[in-house]
């Protein structure tokens, strides 16, 4: 295990938990901070967060006032005949 986080060979490593787990007690053996430096080595693995992809536009387009335009000028031009 000790070869594979030289080599920061991740794919060598078993599940992180151990891996976090060996650099702790490896790191208290050689007076660094345990916690610390697993973090900072495990973060060199973690995946970029993902793109977020914009939000949709709020507006709907709707066809409300171009059918109201339309009915009120049929209404208008029968109102006109009668």
């Amino acid at each position: 295990m000790l070869q594979a986080i030289e080599a920061n060979d991740e794919r060598q490593l078993p599940a992180p938990v151990f891996t976090r787990s060996f650099i702790r007690s490896y790191a208290r053996e050689v007076g660094l901070q345990p916690d610390d430096t697993a973090a900072r080595y495990l973060a060199q693995f973690v995946p970029p967060p993902a793109a977020i992809p914009p939000p949709a536009s709020d507006t709907v387009p709707r066809g409300g006032s171009a059918n109201i335009n339309a009915i009120l000028a049929a209404a208008l031009g029968i109102a006109v005949v009668v």
